[in-house]
């Protein structure tokens, strides 16, 4: 009986040790994978993110360009306006680039009213980087940064259009969702 009591007790602890074990291990990964982990860095069937509605004034913000030019929502008043949030490490981000850059040209007043917002490292963004220049004015900042959050970025790419008084016209995950008739 006294042997029976001993292995009961030795299988318990080595379950719980187990248990401990698993749950370091899902802490690391969630702490390595962060917020906009691969799984994030696009739009997910069936989970509609939180872009902001169109009617929404655009949150005040205020950042530097890569031309070292000062941007801010003031900027972009009196002319619809686009504003779009890639991240370095978004493949989903990529594939839309070309899409964005003839969206970018078809915009009145060029890239004075077109803002392309870039997360994350400037040397592993810098093929979006050089895809957008000149169709857009480029910021980079890190995927959580101030442009970002003030826009309540959720997930990479997000892309806005704005009406002369800095208003949401549309918003979404994919360019398609900005139509070239709410430029004109």
């Amino acid at each position: 009986m006294a042997y029976l009591v001993a292995a009961v007790i030795f299988v318990g602890a080595l379950c719980f040790l187990d248990l401990l074990l698993s749950f370091a291990i899902i802490r690391r990964l969630r702490l390595q994978a962060g917020p906009h982990a691969a799984g994030f860095a696009g739009p997910v069937p069936g989970i509609v993110p939180p872009i902001l509605p169109p009617g929404t004034e655009a949150p005040a913000f205020t950042a530097v360009t890569t031309a070292g030019v000062s941007r801010s929502l003031s900027d972009l008043a009196g002319q619809r306006s686009a504003i779009a949030f890639f991240a370095a490490s978004c493949e989903s981000c990529r594939a839309q680039l070309a899409d964005f850059a003839d969206y970018a040209r078809s915009v009145p007043g060029g890239a004075a009213q077109v803002l392309a917002i870039v997360g994350g490292d400037a040397r592993q963004a810098s093929d979006i980087v050089a895809a957008l220049d000149g169709p857009a004015s480029i910021v980079i900042e890190p995927e959580e940064g101030p442009v970002a959050t003030a826009f309540s970025v959720w997930g990479y790419p997000t892309f806005y259009a704005l009406d002369e008084r800095g208003r949401i016209v549309a918003g979404g995950m994919t360019v398609a969702r900005l139509k070239p008739a709410q430029l004109v």
